[in-house]
């Protein structure tokens, strides 16, 4: 409905079908269809355009173009209130991450989130465990607010909420041409395999797809990050398993090639929280961050 009124403005105000066209980006046709919308809407005549694309706007239409400017300039002083009360809120907030979302996507949820609501200060701790200890530990002495981590199973510390849901990928060097997995399977026999360490989630996931496709590499490399892991992939060390938002970048990069795995190889990060010290800024966080995480869902 917006978006009709919006061109039922211009109309009006341009008085002239070709600029309204050029203003808005819209072919004829969709301009014609957004009256046509609204005076079935309506059930008025509100517009009429001719062949040689004079306007004529209606009594019907006047008037809707008098409540189509009311509604707008609604919206906006809405807007200009909501940023005020942005910045209006004031507080701290302890945050304790995995290193994964502290690398690849906190920096842009960040700086989207501070700049909505400049007045929050925000500390960060980093676990480095492959097992959430030390947010947990935090989080318990209540030196955390919010935990962002690696959902594990059967924990029975703290209720994990999902916010991202992550495939895993295989990571292959870059080529111009690349078979799929069913087709490539016997030549990944013959490579190096770069995995992490023990107790690490995205060595399970390898371990897994060796294991389903009778894989047993000869040649193993240890790394103790995912980054780590897409850097040597990268620079033709070998192949590997890892998050696809690790590797989505270096992807579109032409660095390395993915394949995908099936729908099962894919984990899922959690908030916990602290709730004796849950505040107005942590839910705010939490929305926002849910909403933010919505256009990784892929």
């Amino acid at each position: 409905m917006l978006s009709e009124l919006k061109t039922f403005i211009s109309i009006v105000e341009c008085d002239n079908v070709i600029k309204v066209m050029e203003n808005l980006n819209l072919s004829k046709a969709t301009v014609c269809d957004h009256i046509k919308y609204l005076e079935q809407y309506f059930r008025a005549n509100i517009a009429l355009i001719s062949t040689n694309n004079e306007i004529t706007i209606t009594e019907s239409g006047k008037l809707l173009y008098k409540r189509a400017k009311n509604i707008f300039n609604i919206i906006d002083n809405t807007s200009k209130e909501l940023i005020q009360n942005n910045t209006d809120l004031v507080g701290n907030l302890k945050i304790g991450v995995n290193p994964v979302l502290e690398e690849y996507l906190l920096p842009k949820f960040l700086s989207y989130f501070l700049t909505k609501y400049p007045n929050v200060n925000i500390d960060i701790f980093t676990d480095n465990t492959n097992n959430n200890k030390e947010i947990f530990s935090k989080l318990i002495d209540n030196k955390l607010d919010i935990g962002l981590i690696e959902e594990l199973p059967h924990n029975y510390t703290f209720k994990q909420n999902r916010f991202l849901r992550e495939k895993m990928v295989l990571i292959i060097p870059y080529a111009n041409t690349i078979k799929d997995i069913s087709t490539y399977v016997n030549e990944l026999k013959s490579k190096r395999w770069i995995t992490r360490e023990d107790n690490c989630s995205t060595k399970k996931f390898i371990d897994l797809f060796l294991e389903e496709n009778n894989i047993k590499p000869e040649n193993i490399m240890t790394l103790g990050s995912d980054y780590a892991i897409k850097e040597a992939v990268r620079n033709k060390l070998g192949i590997s398993i890892i998050s696809k938002f690790i590797a989505e970048q270096s992807y579109k990069n032409e660095e390395i090639c993915i394949l995908p795995l099936e729908s099962y190889y894919e984990k899922y990060f959690s908030y916990i929280l602290n709730d004796k010290s849950k505040s107005k800024c942590a839910d705010i966080f939490l929305n926002e961050l849910k909403d933010f995480c919505k256009q990784f869902c892929r």
